[in-house]
């Protein structure tokens, strides 16, 4: 079994409201797709319908991944997408690294969705962004987190990666 990432509603419109740095977050995300075109980890991006493209800083990158593929969605939940899930298991993915802005709403939908169709999900705090009030963003962040198996530093996301079988990405 292999491993996938997702990059989940990096669109103009959600990145207008994050508070962090954004240029952090996204240079964060384009070293994970860096990793992801060197080892051949497919990636899924997905995009909220009606709110424009992934930016391009990041959509450049994820051209140079050999196996991607962008899925619109409706919901939250990147996996009411009834393309997402078959699309990973064709490629022996049972493990996700996810990121994305908005990680108190979709990222953590996302998740758990994943979760119900028996994935294994990762991120870091690195490569995921909640747009709200800093005296809120504790508590979403401490119920974001319960959505996931595994939360690493980067470089432990890192090593987590490298340490994952290859995903049957030739398709």
């Amino acid at each position: 079994m292999g491993m996938a990432v997702l990059v989940i509603d990096m669109q103009d419109h959600f990145l207008r409201s994050v508070i962090d740095d954004v240029n952090v977050l996204i240079n964060n995300q384009i070293k994970v797709l860096h990793f992801c075109a060197e080892h051949a980890i497919p990636v899924a991006i997905l995009e909220y319908h009606g709110d424009g493209p992934t930016i391009s800083a990041l959509q450049n990158k994820i051209n140079e991944v050999p196996w991607h593929k962008t899925f619109i969605k409706l919901q939250d939940d990147g996996f009411s997408n009834p393309e997402l899930t078959p699309w990973l298991k064709e490629r022996d993915v049972d493990r996700l690294v996810l990121m994305g802005v908005n990680s108190c709403f979709c990222v953590k939908q996302t998740a758990l969705g994943g979760k119900l169709h028996g994935f294994e999900i990762a991120t870091s705090s690195a490569l995921v962004s909640c747009p709200h009030e800093a005296e809120s963003r504790e508590h979403l962040e401490l119920y974001f987190f319960a959505a996931f198996d595994f939360q690493f530093s980067l470089d432990q996301l890192f090593e987590y990666m490298a340490a994952a079988p290859q995903s049957k990405s030739a398709f």
